[in-house]
């Protein structure tokens, strides 16, 4: 027995508070006892308690109260509800509000020690996995991929904080909705070909591929990479899927801007192109002639093949000839 564990019993009854303290005792739990609600919510606040068993009908406060308090305050403690006057009612909102479980007495001390080691399993593995969901958003919050942790049932398990900020919304009201919901905005799952889903497609072929996909968000189209990587259990099985995307609106629209100098430098090319060879032009006039035979003049033509442009002055010997010209005159 783990003698670590520690049982706060809170009981108006003396003679069923000290039985089951003996009894718990014996079995190697620490053991604080308290003969009202108050006093048990007081000892809460000094003393390590990993699970209170605790009577519905008290003097002061009821057994639902106490229950509610608790799981306000220390959320990890697990409550077992201990009854003489059990209701439908009651056992169902003591459910709602997070026991672990609910006993009518007389209860057989057998099954009650059963419920305590189930409970203190359940705390156990609550723990085990907090700490691993903290240590996975250490990991992964500095990372600028979104990631989405999506069950079998394509709802979402988790999501690290770039994945948050890219939808919009918080990890709270991310997990138990459905990724077409949260990354597609969309009703119904996603169908191609307008609407590619990696995960259909993993689950039909058991490959993994890179997909584009497109999100409108804020009113605005972004386009993510996306890649799908299987979840699996200890046994190998898939039980999810790891949902990781890239936004890469920028770098696409980049390769478009780039994709489109390139088609216009060609074209440039293209028209330069066309100069080289042989051309006809007049030895008198000296105008070109293009492929449709017409004689062009050379300003003309050149303008046609290429981007170039001509802006016209006058050289030094035309300068002397013209000016000796305008003297003799």
């Amino acid at each position: 027995m783990n003698n670590k564990t520690s049982i706060l019993l809170i009981e108006d009854n003396v003679g069923q508070r000290r039985t089951l303290f003996d009894i718990l005792k014996a079995r190697g739990y620490e053991m604080f006892v308290a003969e009202n609600g108050a006093e048990g919510l007081a000892l809460l606040k000094e003393k390590p308690v990993n699970l209170v068993l605790t009577d519905l009908g008290l003097p002061d406060i009821s057994g639902i109260d106490i229950l509610r308090e608790i799981k306000a305050l220390y959320p990890v403690i697990q409550v077992i509800i201990l009854t003489g006057s059990a209701t439908f009612d009651s056992a169902v909102e003591a459910t709602n509000l997070g026991a672990f479980s609910y006993l009518l007495k007389p209860y057989d001390i057998d099954q009650l020690l059963m419920h305590i080691q189930r409970a203190m399993e359940k705390q156990r593995v609550d723990e085990e996995l907090r700490v691993s969901r903290q240590m996975l958003e250490d990991v992964t919050q500095g990372i600028t991929e979104s990631i989405f942790l999506i069950a079998m049932d394509y709802k979402i398990l988790w999501a690290n904080r770039t994945a948050t900020d890219q939808v919009g919304v918080t990890l709270d009201q991310i997990v138990g909705n459905t990724c077409h919901a949260v990354i597609h905005q969309r009703e119904s799952a996603c169908e191609p070909p307008a609407a590619p889903c990696p995960l259909r497609e993993f689950v039909a072929t058991g490959k993994s591929r890179t997909v584009q996909s497109r999100h409108d968000k804020d009113g605005n189209e972004t386009v993510v990479e996306v890649n799908i990587y299987p979840a699996r259990d200890k046994a190998g099985d898939i039980t999810g899927f790891i949902h990781v995307s890239r936004d890469i609106t920028e770098r696409d629209r980049l390769e478009k801007e780039i994709a489109d100098k390139v088609v216009q430098l060609e074209a440039s090319l293209a028209r330069v192109k066309q100069l080289e060879g042989i051309l006809p032009i007049c030895i008198y006039c000296k105008k070109i002639r293009d492929d449709k035979d017409t004689w062009r003049q050379v300003e003309d033509f050149i303008s046609s093949h290429s981007e170039a442009d001509f802006s016209h002055g006058i050289c030094p010997e035309c300068f002397k000839k013209e000016m000796g010209e305008i003297d003799k005159e």
